[in-house]
């Protein structure tokens, strides 16, 4: 069964603030003030919030990350829930930043094994090392600042079920009740699909799924349609 959904990229970030209980004064602090104070934590909790994701997305991005925006993604992936693998393409079409954008840095699991990236059909050069979960493909021309790039990554794998991201579990005691998983918010896309996993960088995603006959998929976004395919 083949199901494909239309999805914004979506971050959420859970998480409340916590304050330390005010120190006893000498001089009372006035009632006034007190009020002043009381109304501008939540603004002071979320500037400090801001600036702690701020500095954890500057920590995750791969250099040259900020050379490129991404416009959109298109998955054409299937699920193979005997062996628990992903396989399939990614397409990444991103905008040049920068006068002459030669390499493109995108993350991916070390575990996930690229066996082609092309860009118009034509064989890029790509370094997929092992331990650095970034994926570094060399263009064949160099793209202009305003100038968009497409590029195909084809691949697979097993993601990496104890990281949190991705997972198989069952949703119920009785009958068969399989199910497959991802949380990929605000980070964590990069265990089961080539991106750039940057909550700041917002980006369309496109999803084909193909999975078993008896399997359905799910996911945020619309529904475009369901079409049965040989063997699915």
């Amino acid at each position: 069964m083949r199901f494909r959904l239309c999805c914004a990229a979506v971050v959420l970030v859970a998480g409340s603030a916590a304050f330390a209980a005010e120190p006893a004064d000498v001089q009372p602090i006035p009632p006034e003030r007190r009020e002043e104070i009381r109304r501008d934590r939540p603004v002071r909790a979320r500037a400090k919030r801001a600036v702690s994701l701020a500095a954890a997305e500057a920590a995750s991005k791969a250099a040259g990350q900020d050379d490129y925006d991404v416009l959109s993604y298109a998955l054409d992936l299937s699920f193979d829930p005997t062996a628990r693998t992903v396989s399939g393409t990614a397409t990444i079409t991103a905008r040049s930043l920068v006068p002459s954008l030669t390499h493109v840095a995108l993350d991916l699991a070390d575990g996930m094994t690229v066996t082609s990236v092309t860009r118009g059909g034509a064989p890029l050069v790509f370094a997929h090392a092992a331990g650095t979960a970034t994926l570094d493909v060399t263009l064949d021309r160099a793209a202009a600042a305003g100038q968009d790039v497409a590029l195909v990554v084809a691949y697979g794998g097993a993601p990496d079920v104890s990281s949190g991201y991705f997972g198989w579990n069952r949703y119920s005691s009785g009958g068969d009740g399989q199910m497959a998983w991802s949380l990929s918010e605000p980070y964590g896309a990069r265990e089961w699909w080539p991106c750039k996993d940057v909550p700041g960088d917002k980006a369309t995603v496109e999803e084909w799924w193909t999975v078993p006959a008896a399997w359905t998929a799910t996911g945020n976004g619309v529904l475009v349609g369901v079409e049965d395919v040989a063997g699915g």
